[in-house]
């Protein structure tokens, strides 16, 4: 007899539950948010024309205007102005023209292009003019026939002089 209550009381608590046959739509749910909430149907359905309309923006702004180009001829990326350190002679060509052939991602270019691009590890105290970068490493660049690229944890950064 025990056994049939407590069967008896599981079927009723399954078949108790509500079953749901179709799913909620978009009025419904704000329909719900609004009855349980003390917002108000005023800021569940208010949509004016400024929350559609686009950010302005100051002047014409471009990441190329903010970036330096760095190019092989073939392929090209780019870097945060200031993030090129040193540039020999021999590679002026290679720095700041207008792209040329297909844009890669700063690591894709720099292992395509190790032949005459270096990088300098960065900390953020020298990137923001805290610290120099020391001098006896500036002179060394200058013997070197490659570009300087200052990179933080990898990626190019810039450094304020």
């Amino acid at each position: 007899m025990k056994t049939f209550t407590l069967w008896l009381a599981l079927a009723i608590s399954v078949s108790a539950e509500p079953v749901v046959n179709k799913p909620v739509t978009v009025q419904e749910m704000k329909a719900r948010q609004l009855q349980n909430s003390s917002l108000g149907l005023a800021n569940l359905t208010q949509t004016s024309a400024e929350e559609h309309a686009p950010t302005p923006r100051a002047g014409k702004q471009s990441i190329i205007a903010h970036s330096e180009i760095l190019h092989d001829g073939t392929h090209w990326t780019l870097v945060p102005k200031g993030a090129v350190l040193h540039i020999p002679e021999r590679q002026a060509a290679n720095v700041g023209n207008r792209p040329v052939g297909t844009l890669l991602q700063w690591r894709d270019f720099l292992a395509k292009n190790v032949a005459w691009i270096s990088t300098h590890e960065t900390s953020f105290s020298e990137a923001s003019g805290e610290r120099s970068i020391p001098e006896a490493q500036t002179e060394y660049w200058k013997k070197q026939d490659r570009v300087i690229i200052a990179v933080h944890q990898g990626g190019p950064i810039s450094v304020a002089r």
